[in-house]
This record gives structure tokens, C-alpha cells and sequence, in this order.
């Protein structure tokens, strides 16, 4: 037996072991990636939206876990309103990425392949008011208006997330927070603020769907 022939299997092994543990990685990575896209593909035509809907996810991104943390709660980082243009439905909502409030199709806002939660909640028997909260959050997106990074909830020249779905619905007739704030002191916030898990909790909201799955 040529001892260099055993020598040569014993060295590519290790080389062999290590690519098929990279490429199993990478087979993993890319059957979650797919498996992200189909369930919002799933929800964005399953689901019969209407002028208002409330659509909350929980994501993966360095923001995402810093409000999670900060709420000391395994739940929703992010949330937007739904509004139909030309009879197709969107969210608008505000993300320091875009640093405006912004537009995106229903489908668009759920294929971010950092979320791996979604809530979507309607307004129980008030689609006049759902229908001008809608309008309120256009209104913010035509004009502009550009993201809240100091979280000041007491202006509305600039929004945040949560801050422009609670003052949509304000300005429609209907308190989402139900009079209630949340309180942060730490060196980024300081102060009150409105987290998406406070309007989630609104006793005036249904929730319809909860990672694909109609309740």
C-alpha cells in the first residue's frame, strides 16, 4: 500500500467534512428564505384586507431586537396601516431605513426575509373610523413627513412606527394606546413612548391573522 495515497485521504477528510458542513449551512439559510417568501406570499393574497388594518411583525435586524429588548417582551418590533391605491392594498408605515413615512405593497412589506412574525388586527366594528385612520397615514406619506429618531412622541412632525398608527387612529376618532404610555430611560430613549406591543393589546382590535393562521 502507497503510504502517500493513505496520507492524501487522511488530509482531504477534514477538507471534505468542512464542505458539507458549509453547504448543508447553506441549504439550511436558503429552504428558511424561501420558506419566509411563501408564507407572505400566503398572506398577502389569502388575507381580505381592509382600509386600516393594523400589520405587526417581529424581525430579526439590530432595530428589531433593540425594541424587543427594551420592552422586555418577545413580541412585535414593527407595525403599519393599511391603505388601498387604486383598489390595492398597502401599508404605510415609518422606518428610519427610508428616513420618510413610506408606501409599500402588502406583499413587499411582508417578504423582508428578517421577519419571522406576523399580526395583522382590525378595528372591531368601526370600519368608518378604520377607513379615515387610513386617510390620516396617507396624508402623512404625501406629505413627507420624515422619521422620528429621538422617539418624541409629544410632535408629530416627524413619526416613528408605532407613533404613526396611534396618531392615524387619534385623528380618526379612536385612541389605540387607550390612554395608556410606555416609560424608557435608558441613553438612547428617555421618556415616554408608544411600543408596538401597547397597541396590539387595544381591547378595540380583533386579531384576524397570527403567522398565517386565521383565528
Amino acid at each position: 500500500m502507497n503510504p502517500n495515497c493513505s496520507n492524501n485521504k487522511r488530509l482531504l477528510s477534514p477538507r471534505l467534512l468542512c464542505l458539507l458542513f458549509v453547504l448543508g449551512a447553506v441549504l439550511i439559510l436558503l429552504a428558511i428564505i424561501i420558506n419566509n417568501e411563501k408564507s407572505s406570499e400566503f398572506l398577502a393574497s389569502s388575507v381580505s384586507f381592509q382600509n386600516g388594518d393594523l400589520v405587526f411583525m417581529r424581525g430579526r435586524t439590530w432595530r428589531s431586537w433593540f425594541v424587543r429588548f427594551i420592552d422586555d417582551v418577545d413580541d412585535f418590533s414593527h407595525v403599519g396601516i393599511v391603505r388601498f391605491v387604486n383598489g390595492v392594498p398597502n401599508v404605510i408605515h415609518a422606518a428610519p431605513e427610508a428616513e420618510v413615512v413610506q408606501l409599500e405593497s402588502i406583499g413587499d412589506f411582508l417578504s423582508h426575509s428578517d421577519t419571522d412574525n406576523v399580526g395583522i388586527y382590525r378595528l372591531i366594528n368601526g370600519q368608518l373610523f378604520a377607513d379615515e385612520a387610513s386617510l390620516e397615514a396617507w396624508n402623512y406619506f404625501v406629505r413627507g413627513t420624515s422619521f422620528d429618531h429621538k422617539f418624541d412622541i409629544l410632535r408629530d412632525e416627524t413619526l416613528y412606527c408605532t407613533e404613526l398608527v396611534w396618531r392615524a387612529y387619534v385623528n380618526a376618532g379612536i385612541d389605540l394606546s387607550e390612554g395608556e404610555e410606555d416609560f424608557l430611560y435608558d441613553a438612547i430613549i428617555y421618556g415616554k413612548v408608544l411600543l408596538p406591543k401597547r397597541l396590539s393589546m387595544c381591547r378595540r382590535l380583533a386579531k384576524i391573522v397570527q403567522d398565517g393562521s386565521w383565528e
